[in-house]
């Protein structure tokens, strides 16, 4: 962990600032069904707590082929259940559930007692690297704590500030509402005729048809807002991007 913790170390007593922190976690969390198919890359998009006990992943999967891995999570010791959500021919959307007893190695409750939020996180090429908004470097230390206690090896890999990281999104949409827009596009919601409905689209996402009608007109509204001069005109700032 080297020159990163020193860093933070050197920085506790300085003015708490939100931080985005870039980790590797060795954790033992679906390990039998990396073990079962090591090709396989899991993208985590959400993850939160159903109850006291539960907590889901929501999470997109690149495979060559889905059946070897739906076998090796129906065999997991550390999943009660999961369903696929989407059908793609090369890539699928998950919902997995935990059992009790592999919510501390998912380190869903460490980073959740910090006040912590999961930003990204992906399992490829034997490890899972993962990004999380903090409020503080003390929460970082908290964190890496919890890690110890539970004998997980968490290796940091940079810091940032994650207000910067929000000034980089110039349309003002959190990620649930560019998800929601993106999946929109990606059924065919915003086709003629539409090929998804809003149950469709939710179900999706793991949401009712109701959310997702309130999250998506949210997200339209924060686009039309950020994309758009007083004028009707179009920001031609915002309206540029890649992709």
């Amino acid at each position: 962990m080297g020159g990163p913790q020193r860093f933070i170390r050197a920085n506790r007593d300085s003015k708490p600032t939100v931080i985005a922190a870039d980790l590797r976690l060795d954790t033992p969390l679906l390990a039998t069904v990396f073990e079962t198919v090591p090709d396989v890359v899991v993208a985590v998009d959400r993850m939160y707590a159903t109850d006291d006990e539960s907590v889901l992943l929501h999470c997109r999967v690149t495979a060559d082929a889905f059946g070897p891995f739906e076998r090796a999570l129906a065999e997991a010791d550390d999943v009660s259940a999961f369903a696929a959500l989407t059908t793609d021919s090369d890539s699928r959307r998950y919902r997995i559930s935990l059992v009790p007893a592999a919510v501390h190695t998912s380190t869903y409750r460490g980073w959740v007692d910090c006040d912590g939020m999961l930003l990204e996180a992906r399992r490829s090429d034997e490890e899972w690297t993962v990004r999380l908004a903090l409020p503080s470097r003390e929460a970082l230390c908290s964190f890496r704590d919890y890690c110890a206690e539970h004998d997980l090896r968490m290796d940091l890999r940079g810091l940032s500030s994650y207000d910067a990281m929000n000034q980089e999104n110039r349309f003002g949409l959190t990620e649930p509402q560019r998800d929601i827009l993106l999946q929109a596009i990606k059924l065919g919601y915003f086709d003629i005729p539409r090929s998804a409905s809003l149950a469709e689209l939710g179900e999706s996402l793991g949401i009712t048809g109701q959310a997702a009608s309130e999250r998506l007109r949210r997200a339209l509204k924060s686009l039309l807002e950020t994309s758009l001069d007083e004028d009707g005109s179009v920001d031609s700032t915002a309206a540029t991007v890649e992709g």
